[in-house]
């Protein structure tokens, strides 16, 4: 009897070592697949693209832009917005804090160099639910459900840069 306890506990032990161990692998492939470049474009007009960039750095660092670029040439005109800070991943729980921003506040302009966004308020914390697709050359911001005859935005879709 005392040897088929020890042996039940082995067993139990082991199960739970291996279960330690997916679970962290899981998490690690999750949260490594959200490292690099990721853009979404929008036309704005035939002469100029806005362009909506993330950076996720090993480090746990995050840079936000949102730049308008000329269609033709492919060349930044200026920035909309500049971000940085800290992000974390649990599993499809994106959280941004520690977030350092500037935006353009000046009335009727579009885009300005980045020495002429002005600072904003800190932001503490923003949470986002995301998906990264199986191939890992995309993700999706989720958006909560929109009310009925409202305009709102389901998904925003994230194209990983090579």
């Amino acid at each position: 009897m005392k040897n088929l306890n020890t042996y039940f506990k082995a067993i139990a032990v082991m199960v739970f070592i291996a279960l330690v161990f997916y679970t962290c692998k899981k998490d690690s492939n999750i949260k490594t697949g959200i490292f690099g470049t990721w853009v979404n474009t929008i036309h704005y007009s035939k002469a100029q693209l806005y362009a909506q960039t993330f950076v996720f750095n090993t480090d746990s660092t995050v840079q936000i832009s949102h730049t308008v670029v000329d269609s033709a040439s492919g060349n930044m005109l200026g920035y909309q917005y500049l971000s940085n800070g800290k992000f974390r991943l649990n599993g499809d729980q994106l959280k941004l804090y520690k977030l350092v921003s500037l935006r353009d506040t000046i009335a009727n302009t579009y885009y300005l160099p980045a020495n002429q966004l002005t600072a904003m308020k800190k932001d503490t914390l923003q949470t986002y639910t995301i998906k990264i697709n199986a191939d890992g050359n995309s993700f999706y911001f989720y958006y909560p459900p929109c009310p009925p005859y409202a305009n709102c935005i389901g998904q925003l879709n994230f194209i990983k840069k090579k």
